[in-house]
């Protein structure tokens, strides 16, 4: 298995890809829908399958894909996968031996090292899988039991996109800014025609989509196309998020936004979430943004791990969260589109779990939110003096 003990944590390409016109994308909501989407995509592939992922755990969901990978395998498809050190901690020896011995090409992007604990700090958030260079599967998703209906009493809300088109080369052009540190470039050749949509989830216009990334000397890239969508947006501004400690001028946008009368909601986790803690922080910015006219939902069903973020008829589904971490520290990278079918799919998706949130009405500003609020000023301000 290939690995760097000092990867390069840019993508020579920051946020410089083009807008593309490309056939409608497809919306997949939550585990029982994205898994066998992806399974068959995988069991179908004909050339390749090249997949980078933060959050790979063993279990029974991984099972799955494991046997999907050595078979792909023995019909000579290349399977490559990248996946972040931290993120795989839980993927034992036995499974990743396993697919090194079936011919699965494995590489694990930046080790921990305890000796350079600062280095350790940069990680591979990113998640995407390329089925024959001609299908991308984009979202938030791990292969781990925590997101499976299957193996898990309350798996984790998450939402994926599907792709076809001339943005899949961008996607392989952003695998391989990873993958080459460990390996000589891919080719990015396609093959075989893209897999038919399936009927019940097709649209009739096409879409306009973007990537955007971030990455250490880009560290903005993800944020800034999310600040000018919503600038421009008049109707709606609906964001979900799983972890929720914004930036100021991101804070400023959303006030300023809802003070002109656009509606303005934040779903946010509520009884379940994977870091608890976080919780108690993202309250503290609570206050301000009821003021100025926000709504905040909590969800309640579940841990909301998803990251949608809909403006008007601007959508973006992708990895990074709405935190200072994924800005400043991780590999990123969304889905940008302007497309209005997907956007009254994702609206519909959204008022859904709405239904099912608790909204936020009052905050009281007491003094131990307050010290939170102080305490997390100032260790931002450590991160950031530790980046530089």
């Amino acid at each position: 298995m290939a690995h760097r003990d000092t990867p390069n944590y840019n993508s020579p390409l920051g946020n410089a890809f083009p807008w593309r016109t490309i056939p409608p994308p497809l919306l997949w909501i939550n585990g029982e829908q994205f898994f066998p989407a992806i399974l068959q995509a995988i069991e179908s592939a004909h050339t390749s399958i090249w997949i980078e992922i933060y959050l790979i755990q063993s279990g029974h969901l991984l099972d799955q894909f494991k046997s999907a990978w050595i078979a792909a395998v023995q019909r000579n498809v290349q399977v490559c996968i990248c996946c972040d050190h931290l993120g795989s901690k839980n993927f034992n020896k036995t499974d990743q031996k396993e697919l090194l011995a079936a011919g699965v090409q494995l590489a694990l992007y930046n080790p921990l090292n305890w000796r350079h604990p600062v280095r350790s700090l940069f990680r591979d958030h990113r998640k995407m899988l390329v089925i024959d260079q001609r299908l991308v599967f984009v979202g938030g998703a791990g292969i781990s039991d925590d997101f499976s209906p299957e193996n898990s009493h309350r798996h984790w809300r998450e939402t994926m996109l599907s792709l076809t088109g001339s943005i899949v080369q961008d996607w392989i052009v952003l695998f391989n800014s990873v993958w080459q540190q460990f390996s000589p470039p891919l080719p990015a050749t396609p093959s075989h025609e893209p897999p038919e949509s399936p009927p019940d989830n097709t649209a009739t216009t096409q879409a306009r989509a973007r990537i955007n990334c971030s990455d250490l000397l880009h560290p903005h890239g993800t944020s800034l196309p999310l600040l000018e969508a919503m600038r421009h947006t008049s109707h709606y501004i609906w964001i979900a998020t799983p972890y929720f400690l914004p930036p100021h001028r991101l804070r400023k946008a959303l006030r300023q936004a809802a003070k002109r009368r656009v509606d303005v909601r934040l779903l946010i986790p509520g009884t379940f979430s994977d870091h608890p803690w976080l919780g108690l922080f993202s309250r503290t910015f609570y206050p301000g943004l009821l003021r100025a006219g926000v709504q905040i939902y909590e969800y309640q069903p579940r841990f909301l791990h998803m990251k949608v973020m809909l403006c008007d008829d601007w959508v973006s589904i992708g990895s990074s969260n709405l935190d200072r971490w994924g800005m400043f520290w991780n590999l990123e990278a969304n889905q940008e589109l302007h497309h209005p079918e997907t956007a009254k799919n994702v609206k519909s998706m959204l008022e859904a779990d709405f239904q099912v949130s608790e909204q936020i009405l009052n905050v009281r500003r007491s003094l131990r939110l307050q010290l939170l609020r102080r305490l997390l000023q100032a260790a931002i301000r450590f991160m950031e003096r530790l980046r530089r």
